[in-house]
């Protein structure tokens, strides 16, 4: 909530401030606002007369005579005002001049245009038409335009003032000429409004008033075909006719908004729509910067809020909520003309929702952390691992310290009986995370929370904690607590039954011992050679080497089937006994089967007289096809069965039967088995 409140103030801080990056982005709001809006019936008083390419085709090069612009206003004589967008201070020829000069005396409703230019020097100047033309126009205006902070043109300034004179900008002139009254600025709620005729048209901070560009085109015609008749005068009956130049290589052209992107739009028709906001439109009033404020602040609010939402309601929330707030500013323009600032408070909602989501991804991610580690505690345990422990109590204390740096909760007693219980928590062992205050041992806040443990009955870990805790972190420790005893209780009846198997085994085998004393040890001597290969192999999966050392301790089980008289014979063996003989791993399978014996186990069991080369028995498989069980086997029984004394042979001396296995290095046996039995027997100095 700090976070969200903090970044709400900032945002409020920049809706005040509105700096210029703000600004340009608020801009593009208004163009879509703008776009929007129905272009006034009105306009359609408004047209355009424009020298273009046609024209210029057919009079030529620029200056023309101006004899022409005075045939081409002689035929808007039923105009209601001209306004003549075309500078002309240079003199031309006399009679030329003289004439222009009377026909926009006698019209008496022509607005002539003059433009405020740079000196070398870097002051400003105005250009003013020829004297004569100055003197015949009814009123004059300022042309110029500038534009906004990204470049674009939307506002135009009604009075400008240079060397201390307020002087009108060429639409504001011929509102001058149209009104009923004088257009006058008043002081307003914030700045200055334009007054005309009843109306209140507002200016901005800087004394701009918008323009509604994103109307439809103003109606237009060539100046060529009116000057030659091709239009008939009948048309500008009553009409506002704008005349200027919009050829391609002319330079009065401008770039206004529309939408997300841009367009040229002639001088001529700027004005016109600047003109049409004046006399029709409705240019919208800015709220003050303090409600931009105040609206930066609420929507920062309300995205800080959804952004601690869970994924599934946060984003759906944030877009509705801005879709409905910027639809509300909309209506507001529409309806009202209040321009309400839209686009920063949609960022400060946006900035402020994924800023607390980040937040909220990161402290889940903790707890994911806290989890997992705590997990993989339950995860890794195998019968070693139980083995370690006798009781939950010492795994949880063994593994809690790195809880506790994570989480902040420090585990008090992992075995705590209901009479070890300070009062305070009696009556709340029972309720589900019931947190109680004040803590265990000096903790301003603790937690009880019972935890069965095997023969000793139930238990209670206590926790306690001095900084918050929410029930984010306490519900994954809790159910790690209670998964981590339930696991452990099973890992320790699993490792219990597995010792008890092995000890079952190596029972069974010492029986066989005694009924083939000269074989006696064999199995426990190649399931120790068959555990120390593997561990120069650098096996790591635990499970793999226990099912391996065992499926080396069982290896000739199936051995129980074979009579006596071909085990213990002290001659060469017929082929049909030697046969029989081979079917011990197949009754050793049949045997271990009903065991429930791992599929590793039984593999190395059936499978130690497999040959690399597929020369084996009993299934004749070949190379990697053999389990790794089976070709560690191979090895060590070979090994075990080569230095030790048979009715048929005495025992070899160790390097005798090293070297016989090398040779069979890739023929009988596994090349990576044998080398590493090799390099285990050198490192012993066995060999």
């Amino acid at each position: 909530m700090l976070v969200t409140l903090c970044l709400a103030v900032a945002g409020g801080s920049i809706g005040l401030l509105r700096p210029v990056a703000v600004e340009r982005v608020e801009r593009i709001a208004l163009s879509l606002h703008n776009a929007t809006l129905p272009t006034p019936g009105e306009q359609e008083q408004i047209v355009l007369v424009l020298a273009e390419e046609p024209t210029f085709h057919e009079l030529g090069r620029w200056p023309w005579s101006r004899k022409h612009h005075a045939q081409l206003l002689g035929k808007l004589g039923l105009a209601r005002a001209v306004l003549l967008d075309i500078v002309m201070p240079e003199a031309s020829t006399p009679d030329a001049d003289a004439l222009l000069a009377a026909v926009v005396k006698a019209m008496g409703n022509v607005v002539a245009a003059c433009h405020l230019a740079n000196d070398p020097s870097g002051g400003e100047h105005l250009i003013y038409p020829y004297p004569a033309l100055l003197d015949a126009a009814a009123k004059v205006g300022i042309t110029n335009v500038n534009p906004d902070v990204d470049g674009y043109m939307r506002s135009i300034r009604p009075i400008w003032e240079i060397e201390g004179q307020a002087l009108a900008s060429f639409p504001m002139a011929a509102l001058s000429l149209l009104a009923d009254t004088p257009p006058s600025l008043h002081p307003a709620d914030h700045g200055y409004a334009l007054h005309v005729d009843g109306r209140q048209l507002p200016l901005d901070d800087f004394g701009n008033l918008w323009v509604q560009t994103g109307t439809d085109a103003v109606k237009r015609y060539e100046y060529r075909d009116v000057l030659n008749g091709v239009v008939p005068p009948e048309t500008f009956r009553d009409k506002i006719v704008v005349v200027g130049v919009a050829a391609s290589g002319a330079s009065d052209f401008h770039l206004v908004a529309d939408r997300f992107s841009a367009e040229e739009m002639p001088g001529a028709e700027f004005n016109a729509k600047a003109l049409s906001s004046m006399l029709f439109g409705n240019p919208p009033a800015r709220l003050s910067p303090l409600v931009s404020a105040l609206l930066a602040v609420t929507l920062a609010l309300a995205g800080g809020l959804l952004g601690t939402r869970r994924p599934a309601l946060a984003y759906p929330g944030v877009v509705v909520a801005g879709t409905v707030f910027f639809l509300a500013v909309h209506a507001l323009f529409v309806a009202q003309a209040r321009w309400a600032d839209s686009a920063w408070p949609l960022m400060a909602m946006a900035g402020t929702f994924l800023v607390v989501q980040g937040l909220r991804y990161f402290f889940l991610h903790q707890d994911w952390e806290l989890q997992t580690f705590s997990l993989n505690k339950i995860v890794n345990m195998n019968p070693q691992t139980v083995g370690q422990f006798k009781e939950f109590d010492e795994l949880l204390n063994s593994a809690w310290p790195d809880i506790a740096d994570n989480s902040g909760v420090h585990l008090v007693n992992a075995s705590a009986t209901a009479d070890e219980l300070d009062e305070h928590f009696l009556g709340k062992t029972d309720e589900q995370l019931a947190v109680a205050r004040p803590g265990p041992q000096g903790f301003k806040e603790g937690l009880a929370l019972p935890v069965p443990h095997g023969d000793r009955g139930t238990r209670y870990v206590l926790l306690g904690w001095d900084r918050p805790v929410g029930m984010e972190t306490l519900q994954p420790l809790a159910a790690v607590i209670l998964s981590t005893a339930w696991y452990f209780s099973h890992m320790k009846e699993a490792a219990d039954s597995k010792a008890m198997l092995f000890r079952t085994i190596r029972s069974v085998f010492r029986a066989l011992d005694f009924r083939d004393p000269i074989t006696g040890g064999h199995s426990n001597r190649v399931s120790s050679l068959a555990l120390e290969i593997m561990a120069h192999m650098k096996l790591k999966d635990v499970k793999q080497v226990e099912d391996i050392y065992l499926g080396a301790l069982v290896h000739d089980v199936g051995k129980i089937g074979i009579p006596d008289s071909m085990l213990q014979k002290e001659g060469k063996l017929t082929a049909e006994e030697f046969r029989f003989i081979k079917t011990h791993p197949e009754i050793g399978m049949e045997i271990m089967q009903s065991v429930g014996l791992p599929e590793e186990t039984l593999r190395t069991m059936a499978e130690h007289h497999e040959r690399f080369d597929g020369s084996g028995y009993p299934a004749r498989l070949s190379g990697k096809e053999i389990s790794l069980g089976g070709r560690i086997t191979a090895v060590a029984d070979v090994f075990d069965a080569l230095t030790n004394d048979r009715p048929y042979r005495v025992g070899w001396p160790e390097k005798r039967a090293c070297d016989y296995i090398l040779g069979m290095r890739g023929v009988q046996f596994d090349p990576d088995v044998v080398d590493a039995f090799i390099d285990l027997k050198n490192q012993t100095g066995k060999s």
